[in-house]
């Protein structure tokens, strides 16, 4: 019985390892603000429950036609997804973080490997 409790908790591990390593691989792909969010601007999709920034990129990753930026809410843990890159309606805003989509190319690789 120890050894199958063993076994999950070890299954486990390893695919958070996986997915926060996969997540990590995405960074380059994007430009970082810290301390900022889009107005003027509807996502077009959100996601609550993101316990982490990196959690919000492979979903931008895996809708790159429609995908150009993410505001990711530190305080809610929501993601929000923007249509357009967001540089004219950005704004300071405190808990918050703005990703807008730097390299298509590597999204479009990313996405070609994890899909």
């Amino acid at each position: 019985m120890r050894s199958i409790s063993s076994l999950i908790t070890a299954l486990a591990f390893l695919l958070v390892s996986c997915n926060a390593f996969e997540n990590q691989e995405l960074k380059p792909c994007f430009e970082r603000y810290d301390n900022q969010k889009i107005i003027d601007s509807e996502p077009f999709h959100s996601e609550w429950r993101m316990k982490k920034e990196e959690d919000c990129l492979p979903f931008c990753a895996l809708s790159s036609s429609r995908c150009h930026s993410i505001v990711y809410d530190i305080l809610n843990h929501i993601c929000h997804y923007f249509s357009d890159d967001g540089l004219e309606n950005a704004v300071i805003a405190r808990r918050m973080t703005f990703f807008r989509v730097a390299n298509r190319q590597c999204l479009r690789k990313w996405s070609s490997m994890n899909s």
